[in-house]
Formats: C-alpha cells, sequence, structure tokens
C-alpha cells in the first residue's frame, strides 16, 4: 500500500478538481488528502500552481499564464525610459519539441511582441488586457519588462496576490453600503439642507455620497429629490424634467444591478423604493399624470415591501407601506378597473397610522412622511390637521418658501382669502427676527399678492409683487417672472393699461417659469379681467 501522502499521479493533475482530473484516483475521490497539498508545494516550485490560480481568477491558458505549450509570463522589474521583452522557455516547458516556431527557424517556438497589451505566440494573439491580473499589473508597473525564470515565476504570484488582495477593498467600498456615524452625519446635515431649501449645498452633499458609493442608488435618489424641489417652484422647466428622470434612472439601474447579486440588500431595496417614490410625487406636483404617479408607486411598494420584510422595526419602511395602503384602499369606483395593477389590497386606515408612525418616529423620513399626510389629510378633509401640519413645518424650516406656498394654496382653495392674508401677515411680522431668507420672504409676500389679487384688491397686491420685483433675488429666479406677471394683471383691474402692458413685456425679457411667457403674450392681446386665475 502507498504512503497516504503520496500518489503516482502527476502534481499538476492532482490541482484540478476531482470530476475533471487526470488522475484515476483523484476523479474517483480516491486519492490520499495529503496528495493535493503536497502538490500544491511541489506547483510554487516548478509554476503549475500560478496557472491553475490565474485560470480561477477568469485568465483562460490563452491569457496571462499561456497554455502548457506556451511561455508562463511573469512581471519583474519596472523601467521608466521603454518596455522591453525577454521571453524565454520556462523549466517546467524545456525538453519538449517546439512546435511552431521551430518550424519557422526559432528555437524557442516564441514570437516575441509586445504592442498596447498585448503578446503575440505560436498560438496567435494572446489578449491578456482583459484578465484581472493584468489589468491590476499594469496599472502599478505601467513599464516592465517581461521574463519568464523560476525566480520570475515566484515573483509573478506574490505581485499578483498583492495587487489582488489590495485591489479587493475598493470593490467593496464601492458597492457595499452601511450607515457609519459619518455617513449618517452627513446624511442628516444633508436632508437639513434640502429641506431648508439650500439646495445647491444640498446638492454638494449628496455628490460626496455617489463619490462613495457611485454604484449604489442613494445619491442619485437624493439628487433626483433636490431637483423635484426646484421644479416645485418652475413646473415647466423641462432640462429640470430632464435632469430628474437622469438621475432617477440611474438610482433604479444602480439598485437593480446590485439586487441581481444580493436580493435581499436592505439599503438598496428602500432606496429603489424611494426613487419610485421621488418619481409618483413629481408625477402628481410637477407632471399631474396621476396615471404614471400611480404606476410608479405600486413599482416602489414591490421594492419596499421586500425591505420592510426584512426589517420589520425599520420605521422608515412605513412611508412607502403607508401611502400603498392608504391609495390603494381609498381608490374610487372608476379606478378600481385598475385595481388588478395593485400587488395587494389596502386599507386606508392602516395606511394613515402608518405614515403618522413614520411622522413621529422616522429615522430619516419624517419630513417625507409628513409631505404625504399633507396630501392625506387634505384628501380626507381633515383640514385643521392639515392646517397644524403645514403650519409646523414653516416653524421647523422657515427658509423654505414651498411650504408657504402650500398654505397659501390651501386658502385659495378654501377661499379663506381674509384668514389666509392674516396668516401670511403673521409670517411677514415675524420676519424681523432674521429666521427667514431673502426668498421665503419673497414667496411669502408673493403668495400675500396672490390672495389680496384673487381678493379683488389690485393696489394691495401691486404693493405685495413690488416687493417682491425690487427684492434682492437672483436674476434668474422664476418668482421674478411670475411677480412681473400678476402685477400685470393687478394694473388690468385698476384699469392703468400701460403699467401693465410694460409688466407683460417685461415677462418676455425674463426666463420662462411656470408658462409665464404664454400668459404674458395672452394678456398682451387682452386684458385681465379677473374671471379665471392667471
Amino acid at each position: 500500500m502507498s504512503d497516504p501522502g503520496i500518489t503516482e499521479c502527476a502534481s499538476e493533475d492532482l490541482l484540478q478538481d476531482e470530476g475533471g482530473s487526470r488522475c484515476p484516483q483523484r476523479r474517483l475521490g480516491r486519492s490520499s488528502p495529503a496528495a493535493p497539498f503536497a502538490a500544491r508545494r511541489a506547483a510554487l516550485e516548478t509554476g503549475h500552481f500560478f496557472r491553475s490560480f490565474a485560470r480561477l481568477f477568469g485568465c483562460c491558458e490563452r491569457g496571462l499564464c499561456g497554455s502548457r505549450n506556451q511561455t508562463s509570463v511573469s512581471l519583474a522589474e519596472r523601467t521608466d525610459s521603454t518596455r522591453s521583452v525577454r521571453l524565454t522557455r520556462p523549466p517546467w516547458e524545456r525538453g519538449r519539441p517546439a512546435r511552431l516556431g521551430a518550424a519557422r527557424g526559432r528555437s524557442d517556438g516564441l514570437r516575441p511582441q509586445l504592442r498596447t497589451g498585448r503578446l503575440r505566440s505560436q498560438g496567435g494573439l494572446r489578449h491578456f488586457k482583459k484578465c484581472p491580473i493584468s489589468i491590476a499589473a499594469r496599472r502599478a508597473a505601467p513599464a516592465f519588462k517581461i521574463v519568464a525564470t523560476e525566480d520570475g515565476v515566484r515573483q509573478s504570484l506574490v505581485i499578483v496576490l498583492l495587487l489582488l488582495f489590495s485591489l479587493a477593498p475598493v470593490a467593496d467600498a464601492q458597492t457595499q453600503f452601511e450607515f457609519t456615524p459619518d455617513i449618517d452625519h452627513l446624511l442628516r446635515d444633508a436632508l437639513n439642507k434640502m429641506y431648508r431649501y439650500e439646495l445647491k449645498a444640498a446638492d454638494e452633499a449628496f455628490d460626496d455620497l455617489v463619490r462613495r458609493f457611485p454604484e449604489h442608488p442613494i445619491g442619485y435618489m437624493h439628487k433626483a429629490e433636490v431637483v423635484w424641489w426646484h421644479a416645485l417652484r418652475d413646473n415647466k422647466n423641462r432640462p429640470l424634467e430632464a435632469a430628474f428622470e437622469r438621475y432617477t434612472e440611474r438610482a433604479i439601474s444602480k439598485g437593480q444591478s446590485l439586487l441581481k447579486r444580493n436580493p435581499k440588500d436592505f439599503y438598496t431595496l428602500l432606496y429603489v423604493a424611494g426613487a419610485y417614490g421621488n418619481r409618483t410625487r413629481y408625477n402628481v406636483y410637477i407632471s399631474k399624470s396621476y396615471y404614471r404617479a400611480m404606476r410608479a408607486g405600486i413599482k416602489g411598494y414591490d421594492f419596499v415591501g421586500p425591505a420592510h420584510a426584512l426589517r420589520k422595526d425599520y420605521v422608515d419602511c412605513l412611508i412607502g407601506i403607508g401611502a400603498y395602503n392608504y391609495f390603494a384602499g381609498s381608490l374610487p369606483a372608476v379606478i378600481k378597473l385598475f385595481s388588478w395593477m395593485f400587488t395587494e389590497g389596502g386599507d386606508k386606515r392602516k395606511g394613515i397610522q402608518q405614515l403618522e408612525l413614520a411622522a413621529q418616529k422616522g429615522e430619516y423620513g419624517q419630513v417625507a412622511a409628513k409631505m404625504v399626510l399633507l396630501g392625506v389629510y387634505y384628501n380626507e378633509k381633515r383640514l385643521a390637521d392639515y392646517q397644524r401640519l403645514i403650519s409646523a413645518l414653516i416653524e421647523q424650516f422657515p427658509t423654505n418658501p414651498v411650504f408657504v406656498t402650500w398654505l397659501a394654496d390651501f386658502y385659495l382653495r378654501q377661499g379663506k382669502l381674509d384668514e389666509g392674508n392674516q396668516q401670511l401677515t403673521f409670517l411677514l411680522s415675524g420676519a424681523k427676527n432674521g429666521s427667514r431668507s431673502k426668498l421665503s420672504l419673497a414667496q411669502t409676500y408673493f403668495e400675500k399678492g396672490r390672495l389680496e389679487l384673487e381678493k379683488r384688491s389690485p393696489d394691495d397686491s401691486i404693493a405685495s409683487f413690488t416687493r417682491v420685483i425690487e427684492g434682492d433675488l437672483n436674476s434668474g429666479d422664476p418668482l421674478l417672472a411670475k411677480a412681473r406677471l400678476l402685477r400685470g394683471c393687478a394694473w388690468d383691474l385698476k384699469g392703468r393699461r400701460e403699467q401693465a402692458v410694460a409688466d407683460y413685456q417685461a415677462v418676455l425679457r425674463l426666463q420662462d417659469a411656470d408658462d409665464s411667457h404664454r400668459k404674458a403674450r395672452g394678456f398682451l392681446k387682452q386684458a385681465y379681467k379677473g374671471k379665471t386665475r392667471p
């Protein structure tokens, strides 16, 4: 009986898997357990292990290591000026007949040639550019010599191992995402900047998330959200719409790529759902396409549902779950024709409770849950709750002009013009403490002018709109064109057509916002009579 650690098969055959080995003992599982380990030790001295190692990492036999009748390539010393090549037959190939090269008059069977990372040999072109080992090697040593000696093989193995293991953390950093204290602080700070309407600073902070996690959807999803906030004040802006779709598609595609590798990646599921949630509210608030909004919401539920199943205690999941439950459970009779689109039936009351819980105890999504609740409260005619919630948001983020607009819209839709005017006047009186930004202050004057115009008080509305026009806003701010347009309407109500025409013409010289150019051209043809809102 032979010794348990020795086999009569060749060492190279023992390095193969049992099913594919040419060694009968190895193939049938009868080789001794110690034989493969002994073969690996022998392979380190001969170079067979280097070929097997390269195959393991995706380099075919025609790649970096070559086939059995070809040379094995190793990286040696780096040069600063030229790339030189010296190819010799390795020790384990010596003594074998040179095939193609011998017929062409070369004793080593090789045609050395180095051209932009390619080696030409007896088997034709051997591309090693796509081999991960060669990519790492070329990045580390742009100028090198290719040697095939026993020492060179050992050096190559060491270099390749070092390169592979040094590159591994970089790949992980691009795909793996976890909330560390640093990321938690970065995200909370960026979200607060966004809700304070410091959109440029927020966008730059989300750029940092994209740089840190370029293959994760979190940064792209939040950059799309920043675009949505811009579009709320300029909802006819096509470049904004294109930017929103670009970031949203990137967030979804990045997330789907990660989910193919790990379908239970919690944060990827959560932020892909968030990307679809962004698309839902963009279609509701900006595009006014409620069918597309419904479809996006249903798709988002297909991701937030599995995320919630993975972590039942994560309250932020309830934003998507609660919104789905509410809207699926409150479909009117006409829309119930589309109920087949919904994954599950909804529960309106449960959905409201889930949204309120997320608004109270959410980790990062408290404000997002409150904004969803605003629509729910208004739809449910819970007007006192709506007024309480929007007032609380204005108090929490006094520099955000959008919340002031939503407050004014509420009073306009309810026809409570005097009450709305009093509320906006109160906000302006509180502006003396410096808590409000110049943009929020200008937006408040603009909304006050809207209520006064609707009330048919042209003198008061002209005074309010003039405060906006003469304020210190950026020349491209959409509020300037809208204030000029409505001040022209107020001049028309007052019977001052000349001043009205001057304002309408000024609108055409400003950047178009909220379709103000089309409206101004219409009022240049026919004066505003106050019968319809401009």
